[in-house]
C-alpha cells in the first residue's frame, strides 16, 4: 500500500478516535519496539498545581506522563518520565489532535498553554504537548547539580570543565550521554503517539522543535497528516549561526528604516553609523560589545520591540549604552530553563568543520560585527561531550507542510524555510510581515494562518491584508515628555525635578485650598495669601496625572514598558499624582473638623511625609530608568 493511502487510512482512524477530544484513559502502552528496547507507556496523572493557568483553561486540561527508554540500542537503560499535557478544544469536533513540539532545547511546553488557550487553532483542534527529554520538568535530569540556569553560562572561565563534570554526574547516576540527541526526542514523540493509541496526528513545531519535527517526518512519516514549522532550523545549520543571523536582523531593521521616509529622516545613515560604532568599539577592545549586541539581537525576539528597532539601534550608534544593563536583565527571562539539556542536545549536533565554515561566512558578511560576537566557549564545551549525530532529512517528503517565518526573525530567517521547503514535495512558505520569532503564536495573521492550514484551507489568506511594520520614532518616557534621539538630558532632569516637587507641593496646595474653600468659600479664599500659587500647583498636579494616564496608553502601543523592563505592577504608579490629590482631599476634610490644625501638626506632617514618599518612589524609579536608558 502506498504511503499516501496509509496516511489517508490513518487519518480516518484517528478522526474516529478523537471525536470528543482524546482517546483512552488510565495507563496505555505502545506496541513492542525492537528486541531488547523497553516499550513506552503513558499514564494519566493529576495536573500539577504550579501550571500557570486560570480555572477556565485548567478545566480543559488533562495531564499524564510518558515513560520512554533513555537508550533504544538494546543496552540496559533507564526509563525517562516526560510530562504530557492535553488541551481539549473549545468546542467538540472530529479534528485530528495537534502535537506541539516546543523550542529549546532545554525548554518546556508549559509556556505554550496560555498562548494556545484562545488561539484560533484550539477552537476545534485538541492539542498534545510534552516536555522533551533534558527539560527541567523531566525526570531524571541530565546533571541538574552542575548546570542550573541562569547560574551556568558559557563564559571563558571553564565551560569545558563544567561539561566534564556534567558528563561524570550523568554517568554516576546511571545515565548515558547517547540518549540526549534530536533523534531521541523525535523517537519519544513517535512513542507517545503509539502509547496514546493514535494512528496519526498533525504536528506544530517552533524553533528548535522544527528540527525534531523534520526528523520525525523522516522516521515516522505514516503517523503524520500535516506539519507546520514555525521559525525553521534546518538540520544542516550550524549551532552557532546566531552570530550571523543576529547581525543580519540589525542590518535589515536599519535598511527597512532607510526605506521609510519618516524613519530615515529621524535616523539618517543608520546602517553606516551602527556598523561604524560597532567597529570602533571592537577596535578599542570594548569588553562588553558582544553582550550589548547580543542584547539587541535578543530584544527582537519580541515582535512588539520591532517598532522601536531603529530607535534602539540609533542609541547604540550614538554611544548611549547605559540602558543595556536593564535590557540585559529583562532578556534573561525566557532563556532555556535547563542548561544541561540545552548544551547536551545542542552539542550532539556540533560539527567543528561546519561551525568554522559558519564563522567564516559571518565574518565575510559582517566584518564590523561578527568578530566581536564570536566566542569559542561553545566549541570548548562541546569538545567535552562524546556524542555526535547526523540528522536524517525527509527528502521529498509528501507530508503537507507549512513553513512560517517572520520577516525580522533574529535567529531563523525566512531563507531557512525556503531552503527546507525546496527539498520537500508538498511544502509552502508563509512570510509574516512585521513579525519576529514564533510568529504563528505572536501575530494575529500568523495565528489565523496556522488554523487555516490545519483546517485544510489556504493559509496565505490570513496575512493578505496585514499591515507592514511602521517604526516608532520615539517612545513615551515615564517621567514626562518624549524620549527620542534629540532629547536634551537637561530637559529630562528638569522633568524629574518637577515630578519630585509636585508630590508634597500638591498635598500642601490641596490641603490649603480645600480647607479654605470649606471654611470661607471661593470669595474668601481668593483673598488669602498664596492662593494663586497653590491653585497653580494644584492644576499642575492634575495636568501631570492626566499626562501620566495618556502616557501609559501610548507606552503600551509603542512598547515603551517593554523597552524599559517595567513590570506590570509599576503601571498603576503612573497615576501617582492622583493618589497624592486624593490624600490631600482626605486630609483637608479631616482638618476642617479641627480648626487651627494644619501641616505643622502631627497629622499634617504625616500627610506631608506621605506625599514626599510617593514622589520619592516616583523619582527614584524614573531616575533609574533614565540612567538605564543613558539619559
Amino acid at each position: 500500500m502506498s504511503g499516501s493511502v496509509w496516511r489517508a487510512a490513518a487519518m480516518a482512524v484517528a478522526a474516529m478516535l478523537c471525536v470528543v477530544g482524546f482517546p483512552g484513559t488510565g495507563r496505555t502502552a505502545a506496541p513492542p519496539g525492537p528486541a531488547g528496547v523497553p516499550a513506552a507507556s503513558y499514564a494519566e496523572t493529576a495536573c500539577p498545581d504550579d501550571l500557570d493557568v486560570d480555572d477556565a483553561l485548567r478545566a480543559r486540561l488533562s495531564c499524564g506522563t510518558v515513560q520512554v527508554p533513555e537508550l533504544r540500542d538494546g543496552r540496559p537503560t533507564r526509563m525517562l518520565s516526560l510530562p504530557v499535557v492535553r488541551m481539549a478544544p473549545r468546542e467538540p469536533s472530529d479534528a485530528l489532535p495537534v502535537l506541539v513540539l516546543h523550542g529549546g532545547p532545554g525548554g518546556s511546553a508549559v509556556p505554550h498553554l496560555r498562548q494556545f488557550a484562545e488561539h484560533p487553532l484550539t477552537g476545534r483542534h485538541p492539542l498534545i504537548l510534552f516536555d522533551q527529554r533534558g527539560g527541567d520538568r523531566t525526570s531524571p535530569r541530565i546533571c541538574p547539580d552542575r548546570m542550573e540556569a541562569p547560574a551556568f553560562a558559557l563564559r571563558d572561565d571553564g565551560p569545558a570543565a563544567q561539561m566534564r563534570d556534567c558528563l561524570a554526574e550523568l554517568r554516576a547516576r546511571g545515565g548515558a550521554p547517547e540518549g540526549y540527541t534530536v533523534a531521541a526526542v523525535a523517537a519519544d514523540a513517535a512513542d507517545l503517539r503509539r502509547a496514546l493509541g493514535l494512528a496519526a496526528w498533525d504536528v506544530f513545531a517552533e524553533s528548535h522543535g522544527t528540527l525534531v519535527a523534520l526528523v520525525l517526518m523522516a522516521q515516522d512519516p505514516d503517523g503524520l497528516h500535516a506539519v507546520a514549522l514555525d521559525s525553521t532550523v534546518p538540520p544542516w545549520s550550524a549551532v552557532t549561526d546566531g552570530v550571523r543571523q543576529g547581525a543580519d536582523v540589525l542590518v535589515r531593521l536599519a535598511r527597512a528604516c532607510a526605506a521609510e521616509a519618516p524613519c530615515a529622516a529621524a535616523f539618517p545613515d543608520l546602517e553606516a553609523r551602527f556598523l561604524a560604532e560597532a567597529e570602533r568599539r571592537h577596535a578599542v577592545g570594548q569588553a562588553r560589545l558582544a553582550t550589548w549586541l547580543g542584547v539587541l539581537q535578543r530584544t527582537f525576539y519580541d515582535p512588539n520591540m520591532l517598532r522601536v528597532g531603529p530607535l534602539l539601534i540609533d542609541r547604540f550608534a550614538a554611544g548611549e549604552t547605559g540602558w543595556f544593563r536593564l535590557m540585559g536583565r529583562r532578556m534573561s527571562i525566557g532563556r532555556p530553563t535547563a542548561m544541561d539539556g540545552f548544551l547536551a542536545i545542542s552539542c550532539s549536533r556540533f560539527d567543528p568543520a561546519r561551525e568554522e565554515a559558519e564563522a567564516a561566512a559571518a565574518r565575510a558578511a559582517f566584518p564590523q560585527i561578527a568578530p566581536a560576537m564570536e566566542s569559542d566557549s561553545m566549541a570548548r564545551a562541546c569538545a567535552e561531550w562524546p556524542v555526535r549525530e547526523t540528522l536524517p532529512f525527509p527528502e521529498g517528503s509528501p507530508v503537507r507542510t507549512l513553513l512560517i517565518h517572520g520577516t525580522f526573525d533574529p535567529i531563523t530567517p525566512v531563507e531557512h524555510g525556503r531552503a527546507v521547503a525546496a527539498r520537500l514535495a508538498d511544502a509552502r512558505v508563509l512570510e509574516v510581515p512585521a513579525a519576529s520569532h514564533g510568529s504563528s503564536l505572536a501575530r494575529p495573521c500568523g495565528r489565523e494562518a496556522l488554523r487555516l492550514f490545519f483546517d485544510g484551507q489556504d493559509p496565505s489568506a490570513a496575512c493578505a491584508g496585514a499591515e507592514p511594520l511602521r517604526f516608532a520614532l520615539s517612545v513615551p518616557y515615564l517621567t514626562g515628555g518624549w524620549l527620542n534621539a534629540t532629547l536634551n538630558p537637561v530637559t529630562a532632569l528638569l522633568g524629574k525635578a518637577l515630578t519630585l516637587a509636585l508630590g508634597p507641593a500638591a498635598l500642601l496646595a490641596v490641603f490649603a485650598l480645600v480647607r479654605r474653600l470649606i471654611r470661607g468659600g471661593l470669595r474668601c479664599a481668593r483673598r488669602r495669601p498664596w492662593f494663586w500659587l497653590q491653585l497653580a500647583v494644584l492644576v499642575a498636579a492634575v495636568a501631570r496625572a492626566a499626562q501620566a494616564v495618556a502616557e501609559a496608553e501610548l507606552a503600551r502601543e509603542a512598547g515603551a514598558l517593554l523597552i524599559l523592563g517595567v513590570p506590570q505592577w509599576f503601571v498603576p504608579l503612573l497615576a501617582a499624582p492622583w493618589i497624592v490629590l486624593a490624600l490631600g482631599v482626605a486630609a483637608a476634610l479631616r482638618w476642617r473638623a479641627e480648626p487651627g490644625q494644619g501641616p505643622a501638626t502631627p497629622g499634617g506632617r504625616a500627610m506631608l511625609a506621605a506625599g514626599i514618599v510617593l514622589a520619592g518612589v516616583w523619582f527614584v524609579v524614573s531616575a533609574r530608568l533614565g540612567l538605564a536608558l543613558g539619559l
